[in-house]
This record gives C-alpha cells, structure tokens and sequence, in this order.
C-alpha cells in the first residue's frame, strides 16, 4: 500500500515499474520462506524434506546461471563491449594527454573516458551534467553543424522510433533520460499533438511503461526550426573525434583531411585524430 500512497501523492514520477517490481518480489520472497517454514513444522518428521528444498534451490539457480550464460554468448552485446573495449584500449595509446579534447556522442564511451581520467570532453550526455535543456541541445547542434550534418541527419537523430514493443529512441534517452516520456499518464507538457499510430500506442501504455518516449509533434518542428536557424555557435577543435558508425545520422559525417587523420578501428568506431598527434597518416 505504501508504494502506491507514494505515487499517488508523488508531483512527478519515473520509473514507477520499480515499484511493482519491488512488490512482487517481496511477497514472492515472503511467501516462499513462509511456505518453507511451515512444510518444515509439518513434514519434520521426513528427515529428507530439508535436503530436497537445498537441492530445488541450487538446481534453480544453476538453470538461471545456465540461462544468462547462453543469452550472453548469443547476445550482439558481446561484440559491442569487445568494440568498446578496443576503442579504449586504442586511444591509451595515442598521444593524447587527459586533458585533450575529445568528442564523441557514443555515452558509453564517454562514461569509460571519464573513468579512464580523461576529463576534457566537449559533449556529455544531459543525464551525467547539470546543464538545462537549452544548453545540451546547443551543444548538440554546435557539434552537428561542426561534424557538417545536415538536417536530414539531425531529424534522424532526434525522431520517434519504434523499437520492440514501444516507442524510444535511444539518442533521446541517452542524452534527455525521461523528458519526453509517453503513456496513459505522462505526456510532455500534457500533449496530445502526435501522430494516429502514436496515440494508439500512448492510449494502450500502462503508466508503469515509463520507459516509453514520444516527442510531440511541435516539439519536433521546434527543434528542427532551431537546427535550420542556429546561430549561437560556439568554436570547438578537439584533439580526437570518436564516431559509432552505427548510429545512421554519423554515416554522413565531414571533416577537414587537412587538419583530421582518419582511421577506422573496428565495425562500430572510426576515429579523427588531429594530424598534429600523429606522425603517419
């Protein structure tokens, strides 16, 4: 009853599925020590009751062991952390001092500079700093315009997308978390401005499915208006550029071969390494 008096009373709220699971787990957890203790007063006299319930706890958890074991070895992610971890290991190498600029827009790898002590970088996602909402989406068209992405290239960085059984578009989400979340409950600002197959999916989204995000429509032409119109830019000239080749909107990215040296590392990162840095190019 608690988690709910919480949430009804809450002024915002994110994430409300913790909650249920909470409960759930809990009063399977009670129940099952419960159920165990009194088959224990009952059957005390088996003697084998107790190394049968050892038994049914060890074989379930070595069929969910097995079970994460055979997800990990089929899961894409695997390949995805070994491209991460030779990017990392890459750029220790190069003759980048930990404050050398970097940019990159990849928020996974930001996270792994950060923890490998470089500290000069140009983007962080808007979940890691505190900046407003007009500040990251500066910084956002700054670098798109840097990086000489069009407008094709922003709206597909920024559009709605259907992704399994919801709405989210994981560049959103990275950078804004849940500003733009979207179901029976939360819209943002209270909208109903989306398309039909939108709404369908907003009307049919339990208030738990937080994780679900949907930019309204104006707020979409607001953002693409910015892009075309942006003035307010800000020089940047960092020493490493790291691109995730694939995320589309990068597929057209345009840099100076005068000033930047290219180099692809692996299927998801190509990299721009200021010619300065580097004797062979």
């Amino acid at each position: 009853m608690g988690p709910i008096i919480f949430i009804v009373i809450s002024p915002t709220i994110s994430e409300a599925y913790h909650f249920t699971n909470m409960i759930v787990y809990l009063t399977f957890f009670v129940l099952m020590i419960y159920l165990f203790l009194t088959a224990q007063v009952i059957f005390n006299i088996f003697f084998w009751f107790k190394y049968l319930f050892r038994f049914l706890i060890i074989f379930l958890l070595s069929l969910y062991s097995l079970s994460n074991y055979t997800l990990s070895k089929n899961n894409h992610s695997v390949v995805e952390k070994s491209h991460h971890d030779q990017i990392i290991k890459f750029i220790k190498k190069l003759n980048i001092h930990e404050g050398g600029s970097i940019l990159t827009l990849d928020t996974r790898l930001q996270t792994s500079l950060i923890l490998n002590n470089y500290k000069n970088l140009v983007f962080v996602s808007g979940i890691n700093v505190p900046l407003n909402d007009e500040t990251i989406e500066n910084k956002i068209i700054n670098i798109f315009k840097f990086l000489k992405l069009d407008e094709n290239d922003f709206n597909d960085f920024i559009k709605n997308k259907k992704n399994g059984w919801r709405f989210i578009n994981d560049n959103i989400a990275e950078i804004f978390y849940m500003k733009y979340q979207a179901n029976t409950l939360q819209t943002y600002n209270g909208s109903l401005n989306f398309s039909d197959e939108e709404k369908n999916y907003i009307s049919k989204s339990s208030p738990i499915h937080s994780q679900q995000l949907i930019i309204p429509i104006f707020e979409i032409e607001r953002l693409m208006k910015k892009y075309a119109n942006f003035l307010n830019f800000e020089k940047i000239n960092p020493e490493l550029i790291v691109i995730n080749n694939k995320k589309k909107f990068n597929k057209n990215v345009k840099l100076d071969n005068a000033i930047y040296c290219h180099e692809k590392i692996n299927n998801t990162f190509d990299i721009y390494l200021i010619k300065s840095k580097i004797n062979n190019c």
